[in-house]
């Protein structure tokens, strides 16, 4: 089981949730339109259509806040949804009755995961860039071609 999916329900059970879905993203980290993000996304607009109290789900679970949020229009999504959500790591629990300084500070995590993002793709590029300046193909070779090495170790 992978080590989040594990933290988190360690947490559930340990907090008394009741875990109703998991939702698993593997895009890339840049764009909108998550699969499973937007399942979930989803989920929650049903939930908060249901009249019962007892029985609306409106709770995510998440790791941490760059782990949630992959670009603004996720916390946007999310805002607009008016859930509770526990960030484990953090230790942090937001929702619609946060207090003011705790909604700014968490605004300020969500500008920094995407600066993260943001920084880690301009690295990406700029390593690519150089190795391709070397004269190194920048990863593997594609389907149907041979990793070889070249007269001077490239």
């Amino acid at each position: 089981m992978p080590a989040q999916q594990k933290l988190l329900r360690k947490y559930a059970g340990e907090n008394g949730i009741a875990i109703v879905e998991e939702y698993i993203d593997v895009e890339t980290a840049k764009a909108a339109g998550r699969t499973g993000f937007n399942d979930m996304v989803e989920f929650f607009e049903k939930q908060a259509k249901i009249k019962d109290d007892d029985r609306r789900c409106n709770t995510i679970l998440v790791e941490k806040t760059d782990r949630l949020y992959r670009n603004l229009k996720d916390y946007v999504t999310l805002d607009e949804l008016g859930v509770i959500i526990h960030f484990v790591k953090e230790n942090f629990v937001l929702s619609p009755d946060s207090h003011t300084s705790e909604l700014f500070m968490h605004g300020i995590k969500v500008l920094m995961a995407r600066q993260y993002v943001d920084n880690l793709s301009e690295e990406v590029k700029k390593g690519m860039l150089e190795k391709a300046e070397q004269g190194i193909w920048p990863s593997k070779a594609p389907l149907g071609y041979l990793n070889v090495e070249g007269p001077n170790k490239k």
